[in-house]
């Protein structure tokens, strides 16, 4: 049994994330949800999570909000245009799900962080957007880690997805990512190079009695342009929950910090040692979620 937190910039894919790991509690054990940014802002990742935890019946999970801009600005990041067309203007493909803040607390992240792991002996953090709360919780507490870290970023040896160099998350906070991927030696990278392996079709969500996951999952689907999208954080639960079914690869690895390369992952030699998922056995990593979510949305 793992007890892990999830880092969400809570979008569709963050959404399905959720799903999957309250489907899986004879495995994996939700503490927490902290929110960053990235999908969509802060505060409406962090609303967002609460309604998705309330409408799946899971009320006593504590929801924080984390950082609302990466370690470098000042300036409260707004979700963008071309996220509304991915993720639609609420973050969760325009569907109403009633509001429930009774499960969001005040508690700053870094404090809320450290007081889990005052408590809990070994928690995985799993981080599926800019990687902002984790360094600032390890630039404030360097005596304190996570028993693990598995995020979902980075192109290794695949083109990214918001430049040709870059992933979205590692090129929203370079500084964060750079932070993280020097300071954690327990990480797991799942990167664009195994999540774009994977998919969920129109006609695996269409066994789905739940319509509001229908829906925003639909929405998803069609800003891909055909009957299928990626899967690219729940892939990080996959991951947990199995991971004899993916290829991991030790990299050293560096962030470009600026210039038409930022957020590239650069090869550097000597340096840290990163786990980084490379592959996986697809068929049955898909089979593995399309089951969870039966098991939680039918």
């Amino acid at each position: 049994m793992h007890d892990i937190i999830l880092d969400l910039d809570t979008g569709i894919d963050d959404a399905l994330a959720i799903a999957c790991v309250l489907s899986c509690s004879s495995e994996l054990n939700l503490l927490a949800v902290s929110t960053t940014f990235g999908n969509v802002s802060t505060r409406t990742s962090c609303r967002n999570s609460a309604a998705l935890l309330h409408h799946l019946g899971c009320d006593d999970i504590p929801v924080v909000t984390g950082l609302r801009c990466p370690l470098d600005s000042y300036e409260v990041y707004e979700a963008t245009a071309y996220q509304h067309r991915i993720h639609g203007e609420n973050g969760i493909g325009g569907v109403d799900l009633p509001p429930f803040d009774e499960c969001i607390i005040s508690e700053d992240v870094v404090a809320f962080y450290d007081r889990i792991l005052h408590t809990h002996e070994d928690v995985t953090l799993v981080t599926t957007g800019p990687m902002t709360n984790l360094a600032a919780f390890l630039m404030s507490r360097p005596d304190r880690m996570f028993s693990r870290v598995v995020s979902m970023g980075g192109a290794v040896y695949t083109d990214g997805n918001i430049t040709p160099w870059a992933e979205a998350n590692i090129y929203k906070d370079t500084r964060a990512a750079s932070i993280v991927l020097d300071s954690v030696p327990n990480l797991v990278l799942v990167p664009l190079d195994v999540t774009q392996t994977l998919f969920l079709s129109k006609e695996e969500t269409g066994k789905w009695n739940d319509g509001q996951y229908r829906t925003m999952t639909g929405f998803y689907i069609a800003f891909h342009g055909g009957d299928r999208c990626y899967l690219h954080d729940p892939t990080t639960i996959a991951y947990l929950a199995h991971p004899q079914l993916f290829k991991t690869e030790m990299l050293s690895l560096e962030v470009v910090q600026d210039g038409q390369r930022k957020g590239n992952l650069a090869r550097r030699q000597p340096g840290n040692g990163i786990d980084v998922v490379v592959s996986c056995n697809a068929d049955a990593v898909q089979t593995f979620l399309y089951d969870a979510w039966k098991r939680i949305l039918c």
